[in-house]
């Protein structure tokens, strides 16, 4: 039985720390349909590699193959890598899309940040861009991230997007990211978070691989790092990944 638009969404980046819990909380919200964009591995489809990546999450792995349906492409191809038809029955269907997806690798190169960031984000806009010719969309969610601030200091307004330098490649590519989904969003309603550094579950602290603050931590804690070279009056800038998902 076909479901309507406002029961489908579309996300990619669903296999990854935040976007396992984005899926989660669209399957509670009652989305009868979540489309989960991936790419294959070497040795798995794409349902096997969601099954090992969500292996501790029942919630999704009971809806895997249900009202949780794998799509087999990659946000960095044209077309998203599906074949037109594939492509445009998705974009018939889908009323929401979120766009989780992004590389985040500290020693990536520019050009790998830019074909992931900047182009995979370009590629998810113009799904969502033929989504709303193919019958109207109600929002795209870009995750951004609050680094996108680069280098300014201060009290920095939501809409004061401005480029005064960045502390990295990933800060300058989600920047570049950002002014794409502006130049879209007089075509369809969109909306855009920036989260800081996500860290683990408020209830459990589950989290998916100890970066970001974990890593000073672990250092701190096996006698690696006995002082932090920081202002007192700093306040670590953490925010809980189910809190972001919400």
């Amino acid at each position: 039985m076909a479901t309507t638009r406002r029961e489908s969404a579309f996300v990619s980046g669903g296999g990854g720390f935040l976007g396992s819990y984005v899926v989660e909380d669209l399957l509670e919200a009652g989305f009868q349909r979540i489309y989960v964009l991936a790419r294959r591995s070497a040795s798995h489809d794409v349902h096997e590699r969601l099954q090992a990546l969500w292996w501790r999450r029942p919630a999704l792995l009971n809806e895997l193959g249900q009202r949780i349906v794998p799509v087999e492409g990659d946000i960095t191809r044209e077309l998203l890598g599906l074949d037109q038809e594939k492509y445009q029955e998705l974009a018939n269907e889908v009323s929401h899309i979120v766009h989780t997806a992004a590389e985040i690798g500290v020693n990536e190169t520019a050009e790998r940040f830019g074909v992931v960031n900047v182009d995979g984000t370009l590629n998810m806009l113009l799904f969502a861009d033929a989504a709303q010719k193919s019958g109207g969309l109600e929002r795209f969610v870009h995750v951004s991230t609050a680094y996108v601030a680069g280098t300014r200091s201060g009290y920095i307004r939501e809409d004061e997007l401005t480029a005064p330098g960045f502390n990295s490649l990933y800060e300058q590519s989600k920047y570049g990211a950002e002014l794409l989904v502006h130049d879209f969003a007089e075509s369809f309603p969109v909306a855009i978070v920036r989260p800081a550094q996500i860290v683990g579950d408020t209830k459990t602290g589950f989290v998916a691989t100890f970066n970001t603050l974990y890593y000073p931590m672990k250092l701190y804690l096996k006698g690696q790092l006995p002082v932090a070279p920081v202002s007192a009056e700093q306040r670590l800038n953490m925010v809980p990944v189910d809190y972001v998902a919400d």
